[in-house]
């Protein structure tokens, strides 16, 4: 762990440039944050293929000092008990799970004083989803947060956003007007989460002094979350 430098903040975004993360990008840099991304996308401030170690090793190894890592990687449910492969479970549990906690453990050194780490979750990790893969890996991100809460502590805060539909989001926008009705009816604001809602969310996380090891359920009461 190292002392923080001077100068603006530093965070690295992995997945950031999807549709939330990329939203996380514009909320943190319009608030004076120097944010870097990391995906496979040759647009990318960092290169990483989160499945694959060697990586994800590499990755790390690039990567300057940071004040904070979000985790905004996904993999969308597609496969039912019915459906599932050994391949398609590995490739999940490897983008929600094992490639963080992969890049955590190459990268920690990085971290400063008093930084944060985010972990992307979903509400299926406590209602269960019809892709028991994707219901297992989110329910281990939060397990990492807690576990590496403690880890880390005192000197890196270690958190996890659990936020339900987001509006205007590729899983929104695939979902049949029927299925997006049924998730507002269930919401007790009866509406769906907005993208800018759920990157204040992140960087409410990342910037608190005194959160850590927590779960923010963002849904609108959708779901009463533990």
């Amino acid at each position: 762990m190292r002392d923080r430098e001077a100068g603006p903040r530093r965070a690295l975004v992995i997945g950031g440039l999807g549709a939330i993360g990329g939203a996380v990008v514009r909320r943190l840099g319009g608030s004076g944050w120097e944010c870097l991304v990391a995906s496979r996308s040759p647009r990318a401030d960092i290169g990483l293929d989160i499945g694959d170690e060697a990586s994800v090793v590499a990755a790390a190894a690039a990567c300057p000092p940071l004040d904070a890592l979000v985790i905004a990687t996904n993999l969308e449910p597609s496969a039912s008990l019915t459906e599932l492969t050994g391949r398609h479970a590995a490739a999940m549990f490897a983008t929600h799970v094992t490639g963080p906690l992969l890049f955590i453990r190459s990268a920690r050194h990085l971290l400063a004083k008093g930084s944060s780490i985010v972990f992307l979750s979903s509400p299926a990790a406590y209602r269960g989803s019809y892709d028991p893969c994707y219901a297992a890996a989110k329910g281990a991100t939060i397990a990492l947060a807690r576990t590496l809460a403690k880890e880390l502590a005192p000197d890196v805060r270690v958190n996890a956003l659990s936020p339900s539909i987001v509006e205007d989001s590729p899983v929104a926008r695939r979902m049949t007007p029927d299925f997006r009705a049924r998730h507002r009816e269930a919401s007790l604001l009866e509406r769906t989460l907005s993208m800018d809602e759920c990157a204040d969310a992140v960087s409410f996380l990342v910037s608190h002094p005194h959160v850590t090891g927590a779960t923010l359920h963002l849904n609108g009461g959708e779901f009463l979350g533990a």
